[in-house]
């Protein structure tokens, strides 16, 4: 699908006279102000490397439609890098997913982007149900110590301006990096305060040793309990 676009591979094959279906992953491009350590996007294979690369809508459209004909394409993932500091683009995705696709879409956030009220309002008056992930690993985190206020006022100001849109599901979704283990119980609860819905996590692709591992069970466990207490 060349730099920009690319499928997934479906997890079956497709029952006889039906087409493969797919879920097709969007990338705006690779210009984030984020400051993450661990993008996998910025070591991955297939995306270019250049500052202020960007996807070209007039080269993305006629292959967004030859992988449509070839499969079911049953979603959107729109990423990597923080998404929202490009609204054209969302705007151009969302108008053509309204067009021809008619699928659900998904997509990070850091929350941050100067951008996102233009993009929120695109979000809002689409007529495809859209998954929010907000990215936020907790106070205590190694991505988030330094700006977590900042970070939890956008979520709530996101949340706020999504409440009259009932298609869009806002969720908070943390990483865990080997050296946050010592504080996930407290990450974990930042995030509950935040938020008293249930959140989604994961562990990063890195190497955590033994004592990490113990850690982060021992953690997760005591987190588990505090939660189960709330109710």
């Amino acid at each position: 699908m060349g730099e920009a676009v690319g499928s997934a591979p479906s997890v079956a094959a497709a029952p006889a006279g039906q087409r493969p279906g797919r879920v097709l992953k969007v990338v705006f491009g690779l210009d984030c102000a984020g400051t993450c350590s661990y993008c996998a996007l910025k070591t991955s294979n297939g995306f270019p490397r250049a500052r202020h690369a960007r996807l070209d809508p007039a080269l993305a459209e006629p292959k967004i439609r030859e992988v449509a004909e070839k499969y079911e394409i049953c979603g959107l993932e729109v990423g990597a890098g923080e998404t929202f500091d490009q609204p054209e683009l969302w705007e151009w995705l969302l108008a053509l997913n309204a067009r021809e696709l008619n699928v659900p879409v998904m997509a990070f956030t850091g929350g941050l982007s100067k951008q996102t009220p233009r993009v929120l309002d695109a979000i809002a008056a689409s007529s495809a149900p859209v998954l929010l992930l907000f990215s936020y690993d907790g106070r205590r985190s190694e991505r988030n110590s330094a700006n977590w206020r900042e970070v939890e006022a956008a979520f709530r100001a996101m949340k706020a301006r999504l409440s009259v849109a009932p298609h869009v599901t806002l969720k908070l979704t943390a990483c865990v990096a080997p050296r946050d283990t010592r504080h996930l119980k407290e990450n974990f609860l930042s995030l509950l305060d935040l938020d008293p819905a249930p959140f989604a996590f994961r562990p990063l692709k890195r190497s955590f040793n033994d004592s990490e591992r113990e850690e982060f069970v021992k953690q997760l466990a005591a987190f588990l309990d505090e939660a189960s207490n709330r109710g």
